[in-house]
């Protein structure tokens, strides 16, 4: 063991956080004795003066040293810490893009969720109005319901059968003051 250049004395809560793998804060120091440089050899001891442990001084004052250095064989769980430190620093730095990217990816899965449930629904609007729509060969074809017409055997006619009395014209032989009439009543926006 190397040869120790001091003494620190500490009260009774530090050698509790000691003893529980804690961290040495300036509070609990009572007194140092020696000059102590960094990286020297100290012996720690309790406030009945009996010794507890052997560590390394951070440097020349007390306030900064640290459980690591502190605890016989923990110098190498110090390295570690400063070192896994070092790699959380970088990682929350890398964080933020793959938070960012997190959040975006969330948006698009929500919106993708969303667009489907609107497709969903204007699809099965679409499929409940084509079923409304007559048919395209009915439009083709229109059924006008005429009357049934009833001759007798010369073909002179008899009889008439109808719901409605329809009869067929064409276009052309509507007059033009029928037609105006027909849009005025029908949609008044439509001229």
């Amino acid at each position: 063991m190397a040869e120790t250049k001091g003494e620190v004395l500490i009260d009774a809560g530090a050698e509790q956080a000691l003893l529980n793998n804690k961290s040495l804060l300036a509070v609990g120091i009572i007194k140092v004795s020696g000059v102590v440089k960094k990286g020297d050899t100290v012996v720690i001891k309790n406030s009945s003066g009996q010794r507890i442990g052997v560590g390394i001084s951070t440097g020349a004052f007390f306030s900064r040293l640290s459980l690591g250095k502190l605890i016989p064989g923990a110098q190498k769980r110090s390295k570690q810490s400063r070192q896994e430190k070092r790699v959380k620093d970088a990682d929350e730095k890398r964080s933020l893009p793959r938070r960012t990217l997190s959040v975006l990816l969330k948006i698009g899965f929500y919106s993708a969720v969303l667009g489907s449930l609107v497709g969903i629904g204007l699809l099965g609007y679409v499929i409940e109005v084509a079923e409304e729509l007559p048919d395209v060969n009915a439009l083709k074809n229109p059924n006008f319901e005429l009357p049934s017409i009833i001759y007798d055997r010369n073909g002179k006619q008899v009889y008439e059968l109808y719901v409605e009395k329809r009869i067929l014209i064409k276009k052309e032989d509507i007059p033009q003051d029928v037609k105006n009439a027909l849009i005025a009543t029908e949609d008044s926006r439509f001229l």
